[in-house]
């Protein structure tokens, strides 16, 4: 073998990094991949798979990608999917929940105590969405029972005391 043919077959990039005409080392994608967070070299302790040059840059740059999210909407589900479709729901009727929410308490404040079956009955509101802007406003408190239409109790909710 010719030298010439010996150095084109095995070239340095730098440190820990090995290239063949036939073959890349997996040493040498982390060589030449840098840090996704900061750009620079990934130490050689870390190199092989690792996309970046420390943990906290790994951090930082994951909490900037994905930020968490505070919800203001009410939404839930035992599974990720049912939470993600829970969730697109709850964007969806953000428009009207406001309105819908005047609607209920301008409503209990004229009408006194009453069951969320009694309130879903006079709005013409699903009984779902009576309870959902009920647990969602801090204005109602419960104020007694009372039986419901399938003969169970059921709770009486009014205005909190001093509140208009």
């Amino acid at each position: 073998m010719n030298s010439a043919h010996q150095a084109s077959e095995h070239s340095q990039d730098g440190p820990g990094c090995r290239t063949s005409r036939d073959n890349v080392y997996a040493d040498t994608l982390a060589c030449r991949t840098p840090c996704l967070f900061c750009h620079g070299e990934i130490p050689q302790a870390r190199r092989r798979g690792a996309k970046f040059c420390s943990d906290s840059h790994r951090a930082y740059y994951y909490r900037a990608l994905h930020p968490i999210k505070i919800p203001s909407l009410p939404f839930s589900g035992r599974t990720p999917l049912a939470r993600h479709h829970s969730y697109l729901s709850a964007e969806a009727a953000a428009p009207t929940r406001a309105t819908k929410t005047a609607r209920y308490l301008a409503w209990l404040r004229e009408y006194g105590p009453a069951s969320d079956h009694q309130a879903a009955e006079a709005l013409r509101l699903p009984l779902s969405s009576i309870c959902s802007i009920r647990n969602g406003v801090m204005d109602v408190e419960p104020a007694g029972a009372t039986m419901s239409p399938w003969n169970r109790r059921c709770t009486l909710w009014a205005r909190t005391r001093g509140r208009c």
